[in-house]
């Protein structure tokens, strides 16, 4: 498992995907084998390979923990890529009700929990024409000081928030 690590942080991905192979087949604790899938669909997709193949080790990351939302938040990342809004929304929507989950111990990672799931949402929300979804949804994070969002992603959010309010004031006049 950390050797696999050792070699993605190396910039060897192609090296730690069998170590994360053999992990999954001799690993009995549950959390471990859910963050091998995971760390395999997102090795195998930095790499390149089949998204049948990469969104395979998603959904079994997802069955195995599914009150863990790592999987699902990276599946709505790459059907919003897909332009499959309708798909993302709906996976997003299933995605926030999972709350963080206070007794896993491997790798939670808290800002998908925070921000993240809420970020690809209302982007799913605007492009499936929902405005005040995505208006609403960004408000509840952006401003929450608890979060440590990059200046970058602030920026980018902010843009979609004002996006979101144009259309939906657009939408919202009389012609």
């Amino acid at each position: 498992f950390y050797l696999s690590q050792s070699y993605r942080d190396a910039g060897l991905v192609e090296k730690a995907i069998d170590p994360l192979i053999q992990c999954l087949k001799s690993s009995a604790w549950d959390e471990e084998v859910f963050y091998c899938h995971l760390r395999l669909a997102r090795y195998k997709l930095e790499k390149g390979e089949e998204l049948k193949d990469v969104m395979s080790h998603y959904w079994d990351a997802y069955n195995l923990r599914p009150h863990r939302a790592e999987s699902l938040h990276d599946l709505i990342a790459l059907h919003r890529k897909a332009n499959q809004f309708v798909v993302a929304a709906m996976l997003g929507e299933l995605a926030l009700k999972i709350p963080y989950p206070k007794h896993d111990k491997l790798f939670v990672e808290s800002e998908v929990y925070a921000w993240k799931l809420k970020d690809e949402l209302s982007i799913a929300y605007y492009w499936t024409g929902k405005y005040r979804e995505s208006i609403v949804l960004i408000e509840e994070f952006i401003n929450d000081s608890k979060h440590s969002i990059s200046d970058e992603n602030r920026e980018r959010i902010m843009k979609n928030l004002q996006y979101s309010k144009e259309k939906y004031m657009k939408e919202s006049d009389p012609p």
